[in-house]
């Protein structure tokens, strides 16, 4: 073999291992870059060899200026490991490849000192200001100006005999427009029609619902006024149609179940024995004077009714 041949393929054995080598770099998708410091926005920057690209800084740099690490395509550098071409899956970030389109850094607004009104340095003050009583000062619960939204309106009744309730429902929410208002159906039992206003149906803050009839099923009261989850303390007026068509007896165990619940919750509950099949007009007054202080409960309407 002549010169010119050995030395045609030394050429071309080395060039086979050069492009290997490239192949073996490609598919693991990284390059060899330089630690350049850090750009005027205080960014790290890696170099290669045409280009410098900023990073976000992760980590505690310790690199000195032109210093070797590993860059991967994906957008992230590390600590070059001697003799290995770094596998992106093993290694552990410290610097991602800050986008040429990145958005600017918008800096945080620090917390402010909490400030502390000097009214409500008196504990008095402060809970006369969130309308509740802290047991000492004797300050009713809640204030008057807040009872239409802090008090929930329950009334269990099957039907009215159709009677037309839209003048007074108009008046009710004339009074009390934020007043929560759930009207509870038990299944028709043949007796007559329960009519519901059509601006009863479009209030936000009224729910005309279904339920039961069924002596012996706790369907949870609770759950049907969206209370089930709520914390203790709730003040609530139940009303229920003891007027012929249907009495307490026919949702016994979903109003002791309620009950229970109420005891055990300490909400403050005040029941109401309907008998003329009024279900608005019946729950149509203020709440002033009562839950007084100390008051835990009055089921005695209702529990007259299951005797």
């Amino acid at each position: 073999m002549s010169l010119e041949q050995k030395i045609k393929d030394f050429v071309e054995r080395q060039r086979a291992i050069l492009l290997q080598r490239l192949q073996a770099e490609a598919d693991n998708d990284t390059e060899v870059v330089k630690w350049d410091g850090f750009d005027a926005d205080g960014n790290p920057q890696v170099k290669t060899d045409d280009q410098t690209k900023s990073a976000d800084g992760l980590g505690l740099v310790t690199n000195t200026p032109g210093s070797e690490l590993i860059y991967d395509k994906a957008g992230s550098v590390d600590y070059r490991k001697s003799g290995d071409i770094v596998n992106p899956s093993l290694r552990t970030p410290r610097y991602n490849v800050t986008p040429v389109d990145k958005k600017p850094v918008v800096p945080q607004n620090k917390p402010r000192p909490l400030q502390v009104d000097q009214n409500f340095a008196d504990s008095s003050n402060f809970y006369t200001a969130l309308g509740v009583d802290d047991g000492d000062n004797g300050t009713p619960f809640p204030p008057a100006d807040d009872e239409n939204s802090r008090l929930t309106t329950v009334v269990i009744m099957d039907e009215n005999d159709g009677n037309d309730t839209t003048s007074a429902w108009a008046s009710y929410r004339t009074r009390y427009p934020n007043r929560r208002f759930y009207l509870l159906q038990p299944a028709d039992a043949g007796f007559g029609d329960l009519f519901v206003p059509s601006a009863f149906n479009s209030d936000p803050n009224a729910y005309h619902k279904d339920v039961p009839r069924n002596p012996t099923l706790d369907w949870s009261i609770y759950r049907y006024i969206d209370l089930q989850g709520s914390l203790s303390g709730n003040k609530i007026i139940i009303a229920i149609d003891n007027s012929g068509s249907m009495t307490t007896q026919d949702v016994r165990a979903a109003y002791l179940g309620f009950k229970a619940q109420a005891i055990d919750r300490s909400d403050f509950v005040y029941a109401i024995n309907v008998t003329n099949e009024d279900y608005i007009g019946v729950v149509n007054f203020s709440e002033s004077g009562l839950f007084p202080q100390g008051f835990t409960g009055d089921f005695s309407a209702l529990d007259a009714t299951l005797s």
